[in-house]
């Protein structure tokens, strides 16, 4: 998963870079004093991550399965309806995934702009090559410059696809033991889950207050996170309680 968002981000890096350059030519020529002619150039720049979305689809799709297999393991489900359909849900849920990543989701089979996507790399992209063009146009840097430090920059990084990977397998992890752990609620096992940290000093304090806790697959633990991972980065997991060991 890494490599595969490490390698996309640096093709994407190279054209939008090179998107940024002809905007800021073109402002160049126009010879204009606006003082918001970095908010207006950003604004103008395609940040398009659509093609991401079939590749990213299958990628998300292998990780939740194998977390269905995970969890079923762990709750000793065996019947065989209930774990296909665990899968049917696990991939639902990574292509709803693929699309809200970068800013999207899916009506009536199309891909269209989603204002509500949760932890899109899409805007978060348009915001950190925004300190490139803001630096280019009051120092008035070269083309090349601005086109170096915009490829460079950390939103096409090998860390920030390390972030990407790292969070993204978390959320597919714990969908797929989820999908698992419904069906063998929808097959009469009573199941519910443990919210487990780290336990050291990088855990955050939202996760901290969600530690041992106990909850119905689906509903609020005491931070209002329904799942880990709840934010970037986040090591959380939740451990399935079946039966007699939710009250241990």
């Amino acid at each position: 998963m890494k490599n595969f968002v490490e390698g996309y981000l640096k093709k994407k890096g190279k054209v939008i870079a090179k998107q940024v350059v002809e905007l800021y030519t073109a402002i160049g020529k126009a010879d204009t004093t606006d003082d918001d002619q970095a908010d207006k150039l950003i604004s103008q720049v395609d940040i398009d991550f659509a093609d991401l979305v079939p590749d990213l689809i299958d990628q998300l799709s292998g990780i939740a399965k194998e977390g269905v297999k995970a969890g079923a393991v762990q709750i000793s489900l065996t019947e065989t309806n209930a774990t296909n359909l665990a899968n049917e849900r696990a991939e639902e849920w990574a292509a709803d995934r693929a699309a809200e990543l970068v800013g999207m989701k899916w009506i009536d089979g199309e891909l269209v702009v989603n204002p509500n996507a949760e932890w899109s790399i899409a805007e978060s992209t348009r915001d950190m090559i925004y300190k490139d063009v803001e630096g280019a146009i009051s120092d008035g840097w070269s083309n090349q410059k601005l086109r170096d430090s915009v490829i460079e920059n950390t939103g096409f990084s090998k860390e920030r696809a390390m972030m990407i990977a790292r969070t993204e397998t978390a959320i597919a992890d714990t969908q797929g033991n989820k999908a698992a752990y419904l069906e063998a609620k929808g097959a009469g096992l009573d199941v519910k889950w443990q919210w487990m940290t780290a336990g050291d000093d990088l855990v955050s304090e939202e996760c901290e207050m969600n530690d041992q806790a106990i909850a119905e697959i689906g509903e609020a633990f005491p931070s209002g996170a329904t799942e880990p991972p709840q934010h970037p980065n986040c090591r959380c997991v939740c451990a399935p309680r079946v039966g007699s060991a939710v009250e241990e």
